[in-house]
């Protein structure tokens, strides 16, 4: 399967989608009045650095499209996530490390711990063989992040707090929120995102009861079936390395493209 692009260019594209998306998520936290959360971004040719200090997910706290050639950028870069970030970390593509770039990383405190997965296809028709709903008002987003934050295990307490930013994703250009039921109840929840003919599955979970019932082969489906009505010509996403949802992306037809590495700060 290829699109015709070398692989380098493909990245690239990913990339792009991926500091897309996760720019769209920044915005939406720093809308809040006085910016509580201290939501940022910085930007420099290739290089993208998110920090969001007042929530310690890595996805909003990292430093993306860094490769050897940048190497001697990585002190500043790693200075920016101490002033404006928690937890941050460095994510490589494994067609940009090299020595002098882990020489770099090494240097500024950070050793790489884990590696992820990213998969890609071309859209194609899909066939959800359950009911997915295009969440397209307010209720129906409230009951999207009642599911949202219930599969992804965000603990009661912090769910209203999480809501507050993440009902702006409702209107944003080139969201999509969607929604799977398994018979009237909501199961799983997706969120698709589609830029400069990318479209990124940014989002996929299950809500625990309702676990292997199909919710998120159903929501793949449907998302490989909007990302081909909009023509998009990439469809990817990024998960751990044979978990089940990797399982699930690939018998939907993903296919491993690369496997980022990642470079946290050492323990003291």
């Amino acid at each position: 399967m290829s699109t015709g692009l070398p692989d380098s260019k493909l990245i690239d594209r990913i990339i792009a989608s991926d500091a897309a998306h996760t720019a769209g998520r920044i915005e939406a936290i720093a809308a809040d009045a006085g910016n509580p959360l201290k939501a940022t971004m910085l930007s420099q040719g290739p290089l993208r650095a998110f920090g969001v200090p007042g929530l310690p997910t890595h996805w909003l706290n990292r430093v993306m499209g860094l490769g050897e050639a940048h190497a001697s950028e990585v002190p500043r870069f790693a200075e920016w996530l101490r002033r404006h970030s928690i937890n941050g970390w460095f994510e490589v593509m494994p067609d940009r490390h090299g020595p002098a770039l882990a020489a770099a990383l090494a240097g500024a405190g950070y050793v790489q711990t884990r590696f992820d997965q990213v998969s890609w296809a071309r859209p194609r028709r899909g066939a959800p063989s359950l009911p997915v709903e295009i969440i397209a008002t307010a209720s129906a987003m409230e009951t999207f992040l009642d599911c949202h934050l219930e599969a992804w295990g965000m603990p009661e307490p912090h769910r209203e707090g999480a809501k507050r930013n993440m009902r702006r994703w409702l209107g944003l250009p080139g969201w999509t929120m969607l929604l799977a039921r398994t018979g009237v109840e909501p199961a799983g929840a997706a969120v698709l995102h589609i830029a400069d003919d990318v479209a990124y599955i940014a989002a996929t979970a299950t809500r625990p009861a309702a676990r292997g019932q199909g919710a998120q082969t159903a929501l793949l489906e449907r998302c490989f079936d909007l990302a081909h009505e909009t023509g998009a010509e990439v469809i990817w996403s990024r998960s751990l390395y044979l978990s089940q949802s990797h399982r699930n992306m690939l018998r939907a037809g993903l296919q491993i493209l690369c496997t980022p590495a990642f470079w946290t700060l050492r323990a003291a």
